[in-house]
């Protein structure tokens, strides 16, 4: 219930997330979230600092990238921000002078499960966030690629609507400063070939 209003009610969830870390009930109640305190981040990519920083500063801009939508779809994006690291804290290393947490975006899903098991009993809200948080990589990767219509397709089988994944990996891409945020080009140019496809917010027939 907690967690609902701060996400529902609060215009910068990350006070209230800072809070529950002072006062220790993160570490006690959501080791998710706890274990992203500390854990390393590529300066050159991340000047933010750790990974718990940059989710921070990610659901704020979730909270601004949501606001002209109603409570219940606004939730699952709000969600799959707030887990979209998950997987960093097993797969984060230290190799030549550089930090990289190949693979996290898999290795979040079970974490990702585990933690909204805790908080609520709506299945299909599960079953949104979790392939939002497997996928939040997927629009940059697609748009380097100049990915076929096909794989767009089947990026939006796998994650039901192309426009919350886009609000995702756009909090994402902007939850770094002082690293200037550049409007998330790759976000737009999947967004677009999604619209062509009419798959933007549905599955293909």
């Amino acid at each position: 219930g907690e967690m609902d209003k701060l996400l529902r009610l609060a215009r910068r969830p990350s006070i209230g997330l800072a809070w529950a870390d002072r006062l220790r009930i993160v570490e006690r109640l959501f080791p998710e979230l706890g274990a992203l305190i500390g854990c390393p981040q590529e300066p050159e990519w991340h000047p933010e600092g750790d990974v718990w920083v940059h989710t921070l500063m990610a659901i704020d801009r979730a909270r601004e990238e949501t606001a002209d939508l109603p409570w219940e779809k606004r939730l699952a994006v709000l969600l799959a921000v707030l887990c979209h690291d998950f997987g960093k804290p097993v797969t984060t290393k230290e190799e030549y002078g550089h930090v990289s947490s190949r693979g996290h975006e898999s290795e979040g899903t079970g974490p990702t499960q585990r933690f909204l098991e805790r908080l609520t009993n709506q299945h299909s809200l599960i079953d949104e966030v979790v392939p939002l948080v497997l996928c939040h990589l997927r629009p940059r990767a697609l748009h380097d690629a100049n990915a076929s219509d096909s794989a767009v397709r089947r990026l939006a089988r796998q994650v039901q609507r192309i426009d919350r994944l886009v609000r995702v990996a756009r909090a994402d891409h902007a939850g770094r400063p002082p690293k200037q945020f550049d409007g998330f080009p790759a976000g737009e140019w999947l967004l677009a070939r999604a619209r062509q496809l009419e798959v933007d917010r549905q599955t293909p027939s």
